[in-house]
């Protein structure tokens, strides 16, 4: 029997780190890391109804005392078997790896930088800069880019090299 391809949801904890840092003021920023909390605990509900609806869920237990607190505590039990982990709908994985932009084929490829890392470098330099600029009260995108919801950080390239490593 050939087994059924499930979906895949990629966490990378380095992208909490990436945040909006020119001013105080959020109203045009759209993506913002603190959502990312947000969507974790939409998925974690989604997932938990998706496996108790399951036909492979865990039956159902005998009721028991409302008032009884300690006696529900003690069948607690959250950890997971692999029974749980064979059914789920979808497969998580949280990731820590990371590429290095400036020495990767593909990136390098698709942004032109074969022969040099100009924009790629830039790019770096950008992000290690933002903080010293923004405190300067400079924005930390060069002129001639969208100000708007376009954002560098220090974290930014970190974000990047990981979200990147999923990919790849």
């Amino acid at each position: 029997m050939t087994e059924t391809k499930r979906p895949t949801i990629f966490f990378q904890d380095a992208c909490y780190r990436h945040k909006y840092i020119r001013s105080r003021d959020l109203s045009a920023i759209v993506e913002r890391p603190e959502r990312l909390r947000a969507v974790t605990i939409g998925l974690s509900a989604a997932l938990a109804r998706l496996e108790s609806i399951s036909p492979h869920a865990v039956p159902k237990s005998e009721p028991v005392d409302p008032d009884d607190l300690a006696g529900a505590l003690g069948r607690l039990n959250i950890t997971p078997t692999s029974e749980t982990f064979q059914h789920a709908p979808v497969s998580i994985v949280r990731s820590t790896t990371s590429i290095d932009l400036l020495n990767h084929a593909a990136v390098k490829f698709i942004h032109g930088d074969i022969d040099g890392d100009v924009y790629l470098e830039k790019l770096k330099r950008w992000a290690r800069d933002s903080r010293e600029k923004i405190s300067n009260g400079v924005s930390e995108i060069p002129e001639g880019l969208p100000q708007g919801d376009l954002y560098r950080e220090f974290y930014s390239m970190e974000e990047i090299e990981v979200f990147l490593k999923v990919l790849f």
